[in-house]
C-alpha cells in the first residue's frame, strides 16, 4: 500500500468486533498528513521557516475500534491524542512564530444506513454510552479518518496567535 493510503483507511467488515487497532500517523511517513500540514502552512515563505528553525509536524496516536448497539449497529470509533507543531504568522505583529495543537480526538464512524433511519444527516456529534463523539460516516464498508485529522487541526487552530515577548 503507498504512503498515501498507510494508516488512513479501514474497513468496518474486515476488523474484529471490540478488537482496538493500533493507529498512528505521522508527517513524515503519510503523505496525506503531510498534505493536511502543508495546508496549515500555505502562506509561510522559506525565510520565514529558516528563521523560526523548527520542522513541523502532524503525529496522531490512538486506537480504531469496532463497536455493536441496538441503536448504531456496527459503529467504529477513532480516540488519541494529536500533536501538531507548526508556523504561523503573529496576528498583532506579522512575525513567523511557532505554534502547536495539542488535542484528543474522539470520533464515531456510523453507517449511512442509520444515518438515513435515524435522521442524523445534519448531526455533528453524537452520544456513545456517556460519551459525546464527533460524527462521521462509513461510506462503502470503508473509514476515512483524514477528514477527522483535518477538522482536529483547523477547528482546534489559535485564529488569533500571538508572539510571546520572549520569542
Amino acid at each position: 500500500m503507498s504512503n498515501k493510503k498507510k494508516n488512513r483507511y479501514f474497513h468496518l467488515s474486515y476488523m474484529g468486533m471490540d478488537v482496538p487497532k493500533s493507529v498512528q500517523i505521522d508527517c513524515d511517513q503519510d503523505d496525506w498528513a503531510k498534505e493536511i500540514l502543508s495546508e496549515l502552512e500555505e502562506n509561510i515563505d522559506q525565510e520565514d521557516r529558516d528563521e523560526i528553525g523548527q520542522k513541523s509536524k502532524l503525529t496522531f496516536i490512538g486506537e480504531m475500534i469496532k463497536k455493536n448497539n441496538s441503536h448504531l449497529n456496527d459503529f467504529m470509533i477513532l480516540t488519541g491524542q494529536l500533536n501538531v507543531e507548526f508556523i504561523t504568522y503573529c496576528t498583532s505583529t506579522g512575525a513567523a512564530m511557532s505554534d502547536s495543537i495539542d488535542v484528543h480526538v474522539q470520533a464515531v464512524f456510523i453507517q449511512d444506513k442509520v444515518r438515513d433511519k435515524y435522521g442524523h444527516e445534519e448531526d455533528t456529534e453524537i452520544f456513545v454510552g456517556d460519551e459525546v463523539y464527533d460524527l462521521f460516516f462509513v461510506e462503502n464498508d470503508q473509514v476515512d479518518i483524514a477528514p477527522v485529522i483535518n477538522e482536529f487541526v483547523f477547528l482546534n487552530k489559535n485564529q488569533y496567535p500571538k508572539k510571546s515577548p520572549k520569542e
